[in-house]
C-alpha cells in the first residue's frame, strides 16, 4: 500500500506519541530558547537567489520583531531554534520535532502560536446553526452561547493558541477554551485577542496586619489601607481575576513586580467593576533610538521639549514620551500597545493625542444621505457643500473616538472641524463654534420671526372673528328679544279680548 507524502507527514506526529486533533499538546518539557543560533530564514538564507547574496545572521534567544525582519518580511510573532527538536509548545504539524518554537521577546519564554481566525465555519449545536466567517459579531452568536461575555469570537485554524485561556472561578473552569480550537476576536481589525479581563465577585489579599475579603473592584483608598504588594505598584484600584491571562493586562517597562500578564490581576473602575488599563505615565528617564538616534541613541527625561525630540525625529509635531505601561489608558490608535503616548511639557504628563482624520470614509448627510459622497482626510468645504449647504468649516471623522482638537460639540464623539490646507484640526476652534452658533442663531431667529409673524396673523383673525362674531351674536339675541315681545303682546291682547 503506498501512502501519500501529504498523509505520511500527517501521521509523522501521531507515530511518534502526539495526535495534533487530540486537544493535547506534546507531552515534552517546555521549549526553551538557544542562547545563539543562526537565522538563515528567507532573505539570509545565502542559497535563496532573492536574498541578495546575505548570509546567515546570528540571532540571541527570542529576538525582537525588529531583528526578525532582517530576514522574513514583516513577521508578526518572534520564534527561535530550541534547546531540543521536541517541546511541549510545538502546537501544529509544521512545528512538531523540528527544533524550533514562538516566543515572547521581552519574556525570553517560549509561546503557543497566535491564534488565527477560520475564514469559514459553522456553529451546530441544539439552539441553532449558522454558516460564519471570520472574526463574528458577538450578537449573531449570543444565542447560541450566551456565556461567551459579549465578546466577538471565532473557531481557530489551530486547536491550541496563545489566546485561550479559561475562566476559573472557584477552582472550576467555567468557560473552557485552552485546546478548544476557538478564540475571542477583535471585530474592527479581524484579529483574535485574550478574553476581556472579569473581577472574582470575592477575593482575598494579604494586607500588612491580616488578609482581607474584597468584593469585586474595590476602591483604591480600601487597598491602599491593606497596603498589600500589589497596591505598592498601582496608581489605581485593582482586582483579581477569574482568568490568569486576559485582555487588559500589561507589563511595566522596567519593574518587574508592576507585570500584571499572566498574574491574575488588572487594573479597574470601582464604580463601574470593569476593567481597565493602567494610567499612562512618562518614564522619568528613557532612551530615544527612533531615525537619527538609532545608531547614537539619546538619554531623555520625562516629557522633554520639543529641541530635544527634534535632534532624533524632525517629523515629531507633538511632544511625547515612553510610558511605564507597554498598553495604557491614554494612548490612541497609533501608539496603543507600543510604550509611548503623547504628552504635555508644561505638566510633564501624557495627553491625549492631536486628532487625525480619517484617511478615506463616506460622507452621508444632506443630498449625499442615500449613496454617500466618497471623502479623504480632511476635504474642501466646497466638496463637502455639494451634500449640505450650511456648514461652519470642513470636518471629519477621526481615527479615534477621543482625541486633542475637539470641542464640546463634538467631544469624545469620533470626529473634528480642520483646515484641509493642513490636514490638521483648526488652530482657533473658538471661530468655528462661533460660526457654528452664529448660523445656528440665524436659524432660530429666522424661526421666531415666521412664528411672531404667524402669531400677529393670528391675532388678526381671531380679532376679526369676533367682531364679525359679536354682530351676529346682537342681531341673534335682538330677533330673540323682538320675537319675545310679541309673544307677549300677543298674550297681552288675549286677555284683554
Amino acid at each position: 500500500m503506498i501512502i501519500a507524502l501529504p498523509v505520511l507527514l500527517q501521521l509523522l506526529p501521531i507515530a511518534a506519541g502526539w495526535d495534533p486533533s487530540s486537544g493535547s499538546l506534546p507531552d515534552a518539557p517546555d521549549c526553551e530558547c538557544k542562547e545563539s543560533w543562526m537565522n538563515s530564514a528567507r532573505k539570509c538564507n545565502p542559497d535563496d537567489p532573492a536574498s541578495g547574496g546575505g548570509g546567515a545572521k546570528q540571532m540571541l534567544g527570542c529576538p525582537t520583531l525588529e531583528l526578525l525582519s532582517e530576514c522574513s518580511d514583516s513577521p508578526t510573532q518572534s520564534w527561535c531554534e530550541t534547546k531540543n527538536p521536541i517541546c511541549k509548545q510545538q502546537a501544529t504539524l509544521d512545528m512538531y520535532n523540528e527544533s524550533w518554537t514562538f516566543c515572547d521577546p521581552i519574556t525570553q519564554k517560549s509561546e503557543l502560536p497566535i491564534c488565527t481566525c477560520k475564514k469559514k465555519w459553522t456553529v451546530d449545536t441544539e439552539e441553532c446553526s449558522l454558516p460564519l466567517s471570520g472574526c463574528t459579531e458577538a450578537y449573531v452568536t449570543n444565542h447560541c452561547f450566551p456565556n461567551r461575555e459579549n465578546q466577538s469570537w471565532c473557531e481557530t485554524d489551530q486547536e491550541h493558541c496563545l489566546q485561550q485561556e479559561d475562566e476559573i472561578i472557584d477552582g472550576k473552569i467555567f468557560d473552557a477554551m485552552v485546546g478548544q480550537g476557538w478564540a475571542y476576536c477583535d471585530i474592527s481589525t479581524a484579529t483574535t485577542t485574550l478574553p476581556s479581563c472579569t473581577c472574582e465577585s470575592q477575593w482575598d489579599d494579604t494586607c500588612k496586619d491580616d488578609v482581607k475579603i474584597f468584593s469585586n473592584c474595590p476602591s483604591f483608598d480600601s487597598l491602599k489601607k491593606c497596603g498589600s504588594a500589589t497596591t505598592a505598584y498601582s496608581a489605581s484600584s485593582w482586582c483579581k481575576t477569574t482568568r490568569a491571562r486576559c485582555l487588559e493586562q500589561t507589563h511595566h517597562g522596567y519593574n518587574p513586580a508592576s507585570d500584571m500578564r499572566n498574574r491574575s490581576w488588572v487594573n479597574c473602575d470601582s464604580k463601574t467593576g470593569k476593567a481597565e488599563w493602567p494610567l499612562c505615565e512618562c518614564e522619568s528617564v528613557w532612551t530615544n533610538t527612533k531615525d537619527r538616534c538609532e545608531d547614537h541613541p539619546l538619554q531623555l527625561k520625562g516629557c522633554p521639549s520639543d529641541s530635544e525630540l527634534l535632534k532624533c525625529d524632525e517629523g515629531d509635531r507633538n511632544s511625547w514620551c515612553q510610558t511605564t505601561y507597554e498598553t495604557c489608558r491614554i494612548q490612541n490608535s497609533e501608539s496603543k500597545g507600543k510604550g509611548w503616548a503623547y504628552c504635555d511639557q508644561g505638566t510633564q504628563k501624557p495627553v491625549v493625542g492631536e486628532c487625525q482624520c480619517q484617511e478615506s470614509w463616506k460622507l452621508g448627510i444632506g443630498e449625499c444621505k442615500n449613496k454617500g459622497k466618497a471623502m479623504r482626510g480632511c476635504p474642501e468645504i466646497a466638496d463637502m457643500k455639494e451634500c449640505e449647504k450650511v456648514l461652519p468649516s470642513s470636518w471629519c471623522p477621526t481615527t479615534d473616538l477621543t482625541c486633542g482638537g475637539q470641542i464640546n460639540e463634538n467631544k469624545n464623539k469620533g470626529w473634528v472641524y480642520c483646515d484641509p490646507s493642513t490636514q490638521r484640526p483648526l488652530e482657533d476652534n473658538t471661530k468655528t463654534t462661533a460660526a457654528s452658533v452664529a448660523i445656528q442663531v440665524g436659524i432660530t431667529l429666522g424661526c421666531a420671526l415666521v412664528v411672531v409673524g404667524l402669531f400677529f396673523l393670528y391675532r388678526r383673525f381671531v380679532n376679526r372673528t369676533k367682531k364679525t362674531l359679536k354682530g351676529y351674536m346682537h342681531d341673534v339675541v335682538t330677533e330673540k328679544l323682538v320675537a319675545d315681545a310679541m309673544v307677549e303682546m300677543n298674550d297681552e291682547d288675549e286677555e284683554y279680548e
